[in-house]
């Protein structure tokens, strides 16, 4: 393999290595949406009866926004990888 490929390669392995560390903050974006959005539809829960539903569904929302951003910031820092 050429020294050009091989570059070439180390550098699309680093790029999704970035692109999995900022993946785990627009998921964790994309889940607080949600939770703010039962947040603001809470009447609508009401009106149809589902109370705990909303409340389960919006605790959930709140976990997993809690779990991206834990994982997000105890990840080790990306390290480059040997490129073979």
């Amino acid at each position: 393999m050429s020294t050009r490929r091989k570059s070439l390669r180390g550098i699309l392995v680093r790029q999704r290595l970035k692109l999995l560390l900022v993946n785990g903050l627009v998921v964790g974006a994309i889940g607080s949406l949600l939770g703010t959005c039962n947040l603001i539809f809470w009447p609508l829960y009401a009106e149809v009866g589902l109370v705990p539903m909303g409340i389960v569904s919006t605790a959930m929302h709140g976990v997993f926004v809690v779990l991206q951003l834990w994982a997000y910031f105890v990840r080790s820092p990306v390290r480059s990888a040997p490129v073979t």
